[in-house]
């Protein structure tokens, strides 16, 4: 049937009037480029029908399938069903359209079994039900859309494959659900549900499966919704109203509370995988729930107006909390902040607040706060610091003040930019400091630094180590009234109390006991004249014996070149400086090793050159004179694989002497030679002519 621009299909009126296509084993091909209209529409034979045209089609009744025929809908134009659209056998039906869309004023009705409709456009339906029986599958393909108000298998189970949108407006029909019935929120889909009020089918737990990763199920009602009892993977709540936890809810990806919705946990605990994310005026309602972060990556927290919880675990076998707005640990009356698995990251513009009462565990080597943290109170309290995988926290003792008072607390695992010391010390930290500020009716405080392990290189904690302050220009003692703990970690030191002025504090040492290790300033390698010049700088040394010059062309195995000593201990600049005459050929790469006094070993970051090699062949000499006849040849910018013949002739053009050398990988090689000569002049020539010539004295 072909409908051509201008001309049309016209039931007149009649709602009875209907199109057949009642030849089975056919293919039937309707293309309606005219606006139509007939009463029925109806396949009641195993056929092939296909619709499309840029027109619109409006059945006025209902649209039949009553056979197990294979019918879809193309085209760009309209198709309006004016009751239902019912299958009553194995069909397989599909929305092709590309334009336009197919609208059912009632039910898409499945009166039989293992019938299949395919979405891959835009379909609405009042209802979608099951009258019939078992195996009806409805697949919303990836950009499909089907908007829908109730969903009702009440005689005869469905499967829902939903890999598009689902719009649903109504309920999922209470005592409607027959058994075997599964809806899929599959990898890409997205599950937009509306309903306000009503009643669910209690099966709707068992039956809506939203766990698979990718898939977001939305709840954004104009109102307040139940939200149902499952596994999500991205949880959204949008639109107003608020939604309500039934039970314990694990969210394997992200939340997202936007709009001007509000999440009530209603005291229910959540396990979130992925990102959590307040937008808009959106809120949230903890009660007494905990919060759990449980991702095996990265997981981000933003809520421009902060975001306030009490009881929340960080428990993540992979990854970091990063913070994009503050977060403010409230007091629930229980652990506040427990610090199991995995760093929060905090900034000066997303930063750690626990407020006055709330409570938090210590943190561990695995769990710490990278990033400043600020506390909120005038009682004792420890910082759960760290950086770039060093924990070290800092904990303070307040005298006066009231629960206003503020402490703000950050860890650097780096020397401070000022090393100098007044009187009161030897040195200070040349490893790690922390900054400590105050704010707010100002008390004073004693102050505890605690290291973890041998970064922090304490060998002494009796009678020399102190805890020190920055005053602006230089570190001063603050004292040793406090300390426990081994050299090696963990233990700590608390200095007399009184502090009133609050900077930065790190370790220091009173006699020079404690080495607070080497501050290397830089180490570089410059190629000159077909040699590498390594340059180094320290700020400053403490137990320092000497230095190692290592060298490797592939960054994995690395080989000694020189040991260079160092100054020991030193408060003063030192540079140091190496020329290694015979570099590798290609790209080479240095770094220092430095060795203590006790024998501790710490490395430098790596530095490189890339060598060609020399402009042309060269051949050196040495010693010359020569001693005890023995002389070093060194044959460099020769190719890859040559023999270098090498031949000794005396003043007369005699040849006295006939060796060869091989040139493995490229590379320059410096050989000995035993020349069985008596005392006199000679002459060295090295490769075919022309060759390379060096005169040479035996003594």
């Amino acid at each position: 049937i072909n409908v051509n621009a201008g001309g049309t299909i016209n039931r007149n009126g009649n709602d009875g009037a209907r199109i057949d296509f009642t030849w089975a084993g056919v293919t039937n091909n309707i293309t309606i480029n005219g606006n139509s209209s007939i009463g029925i529409l109806s396949v009641p034979a195993a056929a092939t029908v296909n619709f499309g045209g840029s027109a619109n089609l409006a059945v006025s009744d209902d649209l039949l399938v009553s056979a197990p025929a294979t019918v879809n809908f193309g085209g760009t134009g309209n198709l309006t069903v004016g009751d239902d659209f019912i299958v009553s056998s194995t069909a397989l039906i599909t929305n092709n359209k590309t334009g336009g869309s197919i609208s059912i004023s009632d039910d898409l009705s499945f009166a039989t079994a293992n019938a299949t409709f395919n979405n891959n456009h835009v379909f609405s339906a009042n209802d979608l039900v099951v009258n019939g029986s078992n195996g009806n599958t409805v697949r919303n393909n990836t950009g499909g859309t089907i908007n829908v108000v109730t969903i009702a298998p009440s005689n005869g189970n469905l499967t829902i494959e939903n890999y598009g949108t689902i719009n649903q407006s109504g309920n999922f029909t209470d005592n409607s659900f027959d058994a075997g019935s599964s809806f899929n929120n599959r990898s890409t889909g997205v599950w937009n549900f509306s309903r306000v009020g009503g009643t669910n089918d209690a099966q709707i737990t068992s039956v809506l499966n939203c766990a698979e990763s990718g898939n977001t199920f939305n709840y954004n009602g104009a109102g307040n919704q139940s939200v149902f009892s499952i596994q999500y993977h991205h949880l959204m709540i949008s639109t107003s109203g608020t939604k309500t936890l039934a039970t314990n809810t694990d969210i394997n990806g992200n939340l997202t509370i936007r709009n001007s919705a509000s999440l009530n946990a209603n005291n229910r605990n959540i396990t979130l995988g992925g990102n959590w994310s307040v937008l808009n005026t959106a809120t949230f309602t903890q009660g007494t729930a905990t919060i759990t972060f449980n991702g095996s990556a990265n997981q981000s927290i933003t809520n421009a107006a902060g975001q306030s919880f009490s009881r929340l675990v960080i428990n993540k076998p992979a990854g970091a909390v990063n913070l994009s707005n503050d977060l403010i640990i409230a007091d629930g009356g229980d652990t506040d902040l427990t610090l199991t698995r995995g760093n929060i990251n905090s900034s000066s513009s997303a930063l750690v607040t626990i407020s006055s009462g709330a409570t938090t565990t210590s943190g561990n080597v695995n769990s710490f706060i990278n990033g400043p943290v600020r506390r909120i109170g005038n009682t004792p309290f420890v910082f759960p610091t760290g950086k770039n995988g060093q924990f070290a926290r800092i904990g303070i003792t307040p005298s006066g003040g009231n629960a206003a008072s503020e402490f703000t607390a950050e860890y650097f695992n780096t020397p401070h930019s000022n090393l100098t010391v007044d009187g009161s010390l030897r040195h200070v930290s040349h490893a790690e400091y922390w900054t400590l500020t105050r704010a707010v009716n100002s008390p004073t405080a004693a102050v505890t630094l605690h290291w973890q392990n041998s970064f922090s290189d304490i060998s002494n904690t009796t009678t020399d180590l102190r805890v020190a302050r920055f005053t602006g220009t230089n570190w001063t003692s603050v004292g040793n009234a406090a300390r426990s703990g081994p050299a090696g970690g963990p233990g700590y030191i608390t200095s007399s109390t009184g502090i009133s002025n609050f900077q930065a504090f790190t370790f220091a040492s009173l006699g020079g006991i404690n080495i607070l290790p080497v501050e290397l300033l830089y180490f570089k390698a410059t190629l000159k004249n077909n040699e590498v010049e390594l340059k180094w700088e320290t700020a400053s040394e403490v137990n320092n014996d000497y230095f190692t010059i290592e060298r490797t062309n592939n960054a994995e195995q690395f080989f000694p070149l020189e040991n260079i000593k160092s100054k020991g201990d030193s408060r003063e600049r030192t540079a140091y400086s190496y020329i290694d005459t015979n570099p590798l050929y290609g790209r080479s790469y240095y770094r220092l090793k430095q060795t203590d006094f006790d024998g501790t070993v710490t490395y430098s970051e790596l530095t490189f050159v890339d060598y060609a090699g020399p402009a042309f062949p060269t051949l050196s000499i040495y010693p010359n004179p020569s001693v005890n006849r023995t002389v070093t040849v060194k044959l460099d910018g020769f190719e890859k694989n040559d023999v270098v013949p090498i031949r000794v002739i005396d003043t007369k053009g005699r040849q006295l002497y006939e060796t060869s050398i091989a040139i493995p990988d490229g590379f320059a090689v410096t050989t000995s030679l035993e020349l069985p000569l008596p005392k006199g002049v000679y002459i060295i020539h090295a490769g075919s002519s022309p060759y390379l010539t060096r005169r040479i004295v035996v003594e």
